[in-house]
């Protein structure tokens, strides 16, 4: 019984606490279309890529890798200019 009670505290404390601390991946979590690329590295500094293949062949390229989210790549698919995969990927590393 003793344990089912620390238990049950338990999952309350982790409940709460999850509710007051944001994430601060909250914003990667959510599809989000974005007006141009400047506004998109500010969440996604590397760009964002539709899958890992994608973003590894982006990376072996020499290019910083994005991070891959399929929901907001395909918002904002129009601003994927090489038709590669990853929307405003970052070109000062090379790529």
């Amino acid at each position: 019984m003793k344990l089912l009670l620390k238990i049950v505290l338990a999952l309350t404390v982790v409940s709460i606490v999850s509710n007051v601390i944001p994430s601060p991946f909250a914003s990667w979590a959510q599809d989000t279309a974005y007006e141009n690329c400047s506004d998109l590295r500010v969440d996604w500094p590397t760009g964002v890529a539709r899958n890992e293949k994608a973003a590894q062949k982006i990376s072996a390229a020499g290019t910083a890798k994005p991070r891959v989210h399929a929901g907001t790549y395909a918002l904002n698919e129009r601003l994927d200019t090489g038709a590669d995969g990853v929307a405003c990927k970052d070109k000062k590393t090379g790529g």
